[in-house]
């Protein structure tokens, strides 16, 4: 018994896919801008700063970039992209034509009609797919804030377009406001943390100081209360032993009196 048509299709298709891995996993870098612009930034399909009408499929497979990719079949379906910087490119995937049809978009920024870019994916032979494949690239843009609007126009079955990720080269000021935004902000951290740190150090050796400053003063008034005790006590020994001996010695003369009275009177 022969397999079914669509199960044929879907067995080169997920050949296909295999075959496309392989390529990723050969050449993994998936940005031909990234390949010669160091400040270019991928934004994958599934991020919410590409808005999407209604409808739009989400599958999840290992061919794409992110392992994901959003797809439009019906004809008007649109995904728009607001950026700030000089150029931009869209790209997606696609396979054989049995399986994935033949998808027409068009790509236009600031809704401008000569902006307007029209592209019809390749017939592909059966068992074929391909992924990280260039859609769109615009033309050299001012410096500023930009719309991309991608819209799919073959909504005829089963042709289908995989949108997988936007690369765009951001403008100087806004690079190096988005490269200092991150680093600044840990930066920052760090600083409020170090900051904070400072301060707590700074406190503890304030306290520190204030209790080594504290104890030193107790110490030298204990110091200063033991000297002043021993001076009141030699002062107060030295006056009995004088009072002893001024007493002593005035007894002694009384007794040779009354002796010598009583030796006068004998006689």
């Amino acid at each position: 018994m022969r397999p079914s048509c669509a199960a044929t299709n879907e067995q080169q298709g997920e050949k296909g896919r295999q075959a496309a891995l392989l390529s990723l996993l050969l050449h993994p870098l998936p940005s031909r801008m990234a390949q010669y612009n160091s400040t270019a930034l991928v934004v994958d399909d599934r991020n919410s700063s590409i808005v999407y009408t209604s409808g739009w499929l989400e599958v999840s497979t290992t061919a794409e970039y992110e392992q994901t990719r959003s797809g439009a079949n019906k004809g008007g379906m649109t995904a728009t992209f607001v950026f700030t910087g000089t150029g931009v490119e869209v790209y997606g995937s696609q396979g054989s034509y049995d399986v994935y049809g033949v998808p027409v978009s068009s790509y236009e920024i600031d809704g401008l009609p000569d902006t307007r870019v029209q592209y019809t994916a390749p017939v592909i032979d059966p068992g074929s797919f391909t992924s990280h494949t260039l859609f769109y690239r615009s033309p050299p843009l001012s410096a500023a804030e930009h719309t991309l609007v991608i819209t799919n126009i073959n909504g005829t079955a089963p042709s289908v377009l995989w949108l997988d990720y936007i690369v765009y080269t951001p403008s100087a000021a806004t690079s190096s406001a988005s490269s200092a935004s991150s680093p600044a902000s840990s930066s920052s951290a760090s600083s409020s943390t170090t900051a904070s740190s400072t301060s707590a150090s700074q406190l503890t050796s304030s306290s520190s100081a204030a209790a080594v400053s504290t104890a030193a003063a107790a110490s030298s008034k204990s110091h200063a209360g033991a000297i002043a005790g021993g001076v009141v006590g030699g002062v107060v020994f030295l006056a009995a032993v004088l009072l002893a001996l001024w007493w002593f010695c005035r007894r002694k003369p009384r007794r040779v009196s009354l002796d010598w009275t009583f030796s006068l009177g004998l006689l």
